[in-house]
């Protein structure tokens, strides 16, 4: 009648086996997303739960009780053989996890480093679905290994957004799943007359709502400083990274800040080397029905000794004009949630942010409020004003939507670097990102993940922008070191041009029929100025030369300029559905400005060069129908099952733990502690019950480390003669204490039922 009772309570699915199965599952459904291969995880969880029941099965039969020693010589042979098999088993699995993984990785992996994280992964994987399958109650202690590496490897694999929302509940769900898995299975390595105790199998019922509730104030507490970090550190970081940033600019080394990340360009040379070091690295990806041409990266405003730097900031004044605070960067206006839908890429929320910095002169929504307050809170740049409020028309909602003419969708690399590129006529970006920050320059330097793709929204023109004379003077001045072979150059060449536009031509004319372009360019001798040196022997140079000459001849002749470096998409891939940028498309070129239309236009004088963008004519007759090809795929794969079945394997794991920590964690805090609360209130009717149960928790707890635990099925009266069963056999010298103490123990027990029964 015991046997039958505890053999029916062994396959109740609340025990050890389903949370070991919880946790493997989790991971799983984490590599197999991460890799792109979640059916068939899921299809080796699902395996190895048939598997395990046909083994638990077997192992339902009681054992008769024999010597210790006569059973393992009994078993010798036979753990033997099964030690083996396990080993042929694992290694069997190691050569087709390798296999099949070599075969996806020569057309979806890029690279042998990436490889061999899939193989680790997916290994990983199948060594804990194998070992759960043998032991599905108590598990091996390999399984914690194989667990906590198969996470680390998905998360170097790119399986967790760089939020740090996402971060946080991936970490604290592998906190989680660690320590659930490590005290069902150190616990049972650690005693073993559990391995025979078919009670403790099942989920102990008392303890697991005390459980529950520590682990949901710890996520509440992880989740209120994540958000508190959310809102601090995006501008912590990017302050420190642009101070690292302008300190590497300020060095005299020819080293750029990473040989691997995208291209800079503040030191004359970066780009040539960003070019030779490895050509065919791929930098960026876009999907559009035309080339993108050219997309802008950085702006550099201020050249000395053989360097760009970015010198103009955001200042906040007040009425006197006194400086209150600097900023490198001012937050955009979120206009909407994105419409553009993604052409690859995983679905998930994104915004759609203007690159107007909010707070800007006659800002989008606030056009009469900010008029009205502009005498006592003004911004300001730290060498330009911002926008002037004559020209805010253009940038009212209605014509910041109705201008766009083409829209671009970037991929970046995450590796490199969290830049982001875009044309220069963006007026808006969807992306997933929260507090994104617009530069003075017009460029986006934080608050975007860049792991996923980002939209950008291209217009005919770029945006107008009135100068003020603080940001002449910092876009016309040269350094006094190049003014005397500068300045009289650019004069003769500008000769009779009045306009912007009209010197701009002659200049660059000037160097497209005059130099020849080449990589393997001569170096200027110590101490002489590279710019300087190229004007005087007019030797062949590279794109950066050609840019920074231009930038400062332009200035020279009092029209404002900058330098800007990027890269050139406009090599279409193989199957024509996407553009490509690589490392040798990193280039170097100018931006002045035009006081007629106060708008910036870019400049090409690289020989051999012709500015390329969207514009509306190379749009409309774009020979390449993206969004033809795309509708064709829809179609096909129109069914209503097949899109239910696409949007749910698109939602990440990580996705759904962040919104789990954010929204649910107080529900079900405030729901444990008023069931513990009910159920300890309605304990208390009987104090002296209450007393009784504490005491035999506490008598339990203490045989519970000896290693002897009361089965479900049975009585305080029959777990008292198992123990006394026990003693009866003979024993060491040293075993004598613990006897002591057991015998004891089985009075204790005896006395207590007496207690009960007379409670009762």
């Amino acid at each position: 009648m015991m046997s039958s009772a505890g053999q029916s309570s062994d396959y109740r699915w609340l025990d050890n086996r389903f949370l070991l199965g919880c946790v493997i599952a989790a991971v799983s459904l984490f590599v197999g997303q991460t890799f792109t291969t979640t059916s068939l995880c899921i299809t080796l969880v699902i395996a190895s739960i048939a598997v395990g029941l046909a083994v638990d099965s077997r192992r339902a039969t009681p054992v008769a009780l024999s010597h210790p020693q006569s059973r393992a010589r009994k078993k010798w042979w036979r753990l033997l053989a099964e030690g083996l098999a396990l080993a042929a088993l694992l290694i069997g699995a190691l050569i087709a996890t390798f296999q099949w993984r070599m075969q996806q990785g020569f057309t979806d992996v890029s690279g042998l480093l990436m490889l061999a994280v899939d193989v680790i992964a997916h290994y990983c994987v199948a060594v804990l679905c194998i070992l759960w399958a043998i032991w599905p109650h108590r598990g091996h202690v390999t399984m914690l290994v194989a667990g906590l590496v198969a996470v680390l490897v998905s998360v170097a694999g790119g399986g967790v957004s760089r939020s740090l929302p996402a971060q946080t509940a991936v970490g604290l769900a592998s906190m989680i799943g660690f320590v659930v898995a490590a005290q069902i299975i150190l616990s049972r390595q650690k005693q073993p007359h559990l391995a025979r105790e078919q009670g403790n199998r099942s989920f102990h019922y008392e303890r697991w709502p005390y459980t529950l509730a520590t682990l949901s104030l710890v996520l509440i507490v992880a989740s209120a400083i994540t958000q508190i970090t959310g809102v601090i550190l995006p501008d912590v970081q990017a302050e420190v990274f642009a101070q690292l940033k302008d300190r590497f600019e300020d060095t005299d080394t020819g080293l750029p800040v990473s040989s691997g990340g995208y291209v800079s360009g503040h030191r004359l040379g970066s780009v040539r080397r960003s070019i030779l070091n490895d050509p065919e690295g791929l930098a960026l990806l876009g999907y559009c029905n035309a080339s993108p041409g050219y997309l802008r990266g950085n702006v550099f405003d201020e050249y000395q000794q053989r360097s760009w730097r970015s010198q103009r900031r955001w200042l906040l004044t007040d009425e006197d004009d006194n400086v209150e605070h600097v900023y490198r960067a001012k937050h955009a206006i979120r206009l909407s949630d994105a419409t553009v839908p993604l052409k690859k890429g995983e679905p998930g929320f994104r915004s759609r942010f203007s690159l107007v910095a909010n707070g800007e002169t006659g800002a989008v929504y606030e056009l009469v409020s900010a008029r009205r307050n502009r005498r006592s809170h003004r911004d300001r740049d730290h060498l330009a004003d911002s926008h002037s409020a004559d020209h805010q028309d253009a940038f009212a909602p209605n014509n910041l939507e109705s201008s766009v003419i083409a829209t671009v969708e970037i991929h970046g690399q995450p590796e490199r670097g969290a830049m982001i590129f875009l044309p220069s006529a963006t007026s808006w970006v969807e992306a997933r990102g929260d507090r994104v920050g617009v530069t003075s320059h017009g460029l986006i330097d934080r608050g975007i993940d860049t792991s996923q793709p980002w939209v950008a929204g291209v217009t005919a023109m770029p945006r107008r922008e009135r100068l003020t004379e603080r940001a002449r003077d910092l876009m016309t001045s040269v350094d006094d070191s190049l003014t005397s072979i500068i300045t009289p150059l650019a004069t003769e060449i500008c000769q009779g041009a009045a306009s912007a536009h009209g010197k701009a031509d002659r200049i660059a004319s000037f160097f497209q029929n005059n130099f020849s372009y080449t990589l393997q360019t001569e170096s200027a001798p110590s101490g002489v100025d590279p710019i300087s040196y190229f004007l005087r022997t007019r030797h062949p140079a590279h794109c950066e030369l050609f840019a920074s000459a231009s930038t400062l001849m332009l200035r020279s002749q009092g029209v404002p300029a900058r330098y800007v470096t990027g890269y050139v998409m406009d090599e279409i891939s193989d199957s024509e559905e996407y553009f490509i940028a690589r490392n040798r498309d990193a280039h170097a070129w100018v931006e002045y400005y035009d006081d007629e239309h106060h708008r910036w236009h870019a400049l090409e004088a690289t020989p051999g060069r012709v500015y390329q963008t969207l514009t509306p004519t190379n749009t409309a007759q774009a020979t390449i129908d993206l969004s033809r090809r795309y509708q064709q795929d829809d179609a096909t794969h129109s069914g209503w099952f097949s899109s239910a079945w696409g949007n749910l394997m698109s939602v990440r794991v990580t996705d759904a733990l962040a919104l789990f920590f954010r929204v649910l964690q107080l529900p079900l805090l405030a729901f444990l502690l008023g069931w513990l609360w009910w159920r300890r209130r309605s304990g208390d009717s009987d104090s002296q019950s209450a007393a009784l149960a504490a005491a035999r928790r506490s008598m339990d707890r203490r045989l519970r480390r000896w290693g002897w635990v009361r089965r479900d099925s049975e009585t305080l009266h029959q777990f008292a003669n198992r123990i006394e069963m026990v003693l009866m056999e003979p024993a060491a010298q040293k075993e004598h204490p613990r006897h002591e103490e057991l015998a004891a123990a089985a009075i204790w027990y005896r006395e207590h039922a007496v207690k009960l029964y007379r409670c009762s």
